[in-house]
């Protein structure tokens, strides 16, 4: 998790890696086998004014393969809110931001208490080439509701976009 990620849930403090933390890892951590491919990556927090999405101040941050992005329901990141034009519109500016793609993997997009349009975004993730994750983790939470994962589902295989499975480890 992007540094920046940080507060209180379900009482437990969380707290993402430090900036030094992905340096050492981006430096560090090198493919030695010729059969597996070791992807470096970090998962970014969407946000709900600009720049969008947390950005990558860490030095080294060329080296990362895969930048996955999630909307995490913090203050200071994204606050909770049943406006599903602004959710909506706000990760749209995420998606659309840059000429090359922002990241590679929308991370668990049935958020509790954050509506959206899954149609626009699954067709700007579709247009960007930006997988939609599948994280089954999120299917343990009693907020998370099953037909909202199944509909997400439908919609991303109707307009034929990437599907990222996952278990939160990414």
């Amino acid at each position: 998790h992007h540094p920046s990620l940080r507060g209180s849930y379900n009482n437990n403090l969380i707290h993402a890696p430090d900036i030094a933390y992905f340096s050492v890892f981006c430096q560090r951590y090198i493919n030695t086998e010729k059969d597996i491919r070791l992807y470096k990556g970090i998962e970014l927090n969407i946000l709900q004014e600009e720049p969008w999405v947390s950005p990558i101040n860490i030095r080294h941050s060329d080296k990362l393969d895969l930048k996955i992005a999630g909307i995490h329901t913090f203050d200071h990141l994204f606050k909770k809110s049943e406006n599903i034009i602004e959710n909506t519109d706000a990760l749209l500016e995420a998606i659309h931001m840059g000429e090359k793609r922002p990241f590679h993997i929308f991370a668990h997009p049935v958020t509790p208490g954050v509506p959206l349009d899954m149609d626009s975004i699954i067709k700007a993730c579709r247009k960007r080439k930006i997988a939609i994750e599948l994280n089954n983790s999120f299917l343990l939470y009693e907020k998370v509701k099953t037909g909202l994962i199944e509909d997400m589902l439908e919609k991303t295989a109707f307009h034929g976009c990437y599907l990222s499975v996952g278990s939160d480890a990414h």
